[in-house]
């Protein structure tokens, strides 16, 4: 059995030990690399790269479409007789069509480019608490 002197010695010295261990955590905690912080700076990167995807793909839908719309104007001069007036009615619907197109295709631009100019986020360091 201890005595009271023994006890109280080994209470300090394991309390002495268990600081040790506290701190020594702590500090391994500090240094993880995947913090909450960390965790963040990759979803912003994620998703920037998802915003230049989305980007890539709208210029080549916009390449095809102009393609496109050359192919059916010069399939319809081949097609329809060459008067004037029917020049510029396919001329004003043309100009229908694509104005009818620029409102949707704005708005996703503009979304886009207004999530892209979101601050990046710096989260406060929580491993010490």
């Amino acid at each position: 059995m201890m005595t009271p002197e023994e006890r109280k010695r080994f209470k300090e010295e394991e309390k002495a030990h268990l600081r040790k261990l506290r701190a020594l955590r702590a500090a391994a905690r500090r240094q993880r690399p995947g913090t909450a912080a960390a965790s963040v700076a990759r979803m912003v990167a994620d998703f920037h790269q998802a915003v230049d995807v989305h980007n890539e793909f709208m210029d080549r839908l916009d390449q095809e479409t102009a393609r496109n719309e050359a192919r059916v104007e010069v399939t319809l001069e081949a097609k329809a007789p060459s008067t004037p007036h029917m020049t510029a009615a396919r001329h004003a619907d043309t100009r229908v069509l694509r104005k009818r197109a620029e409102p949707e295709s704005e708005r996703g631009t503009e979304a886009v480019k207004t999530i892209g100019r979101m601050p990046d986020i710096r989260m406060p360091d929580i491993t010490d608490q």
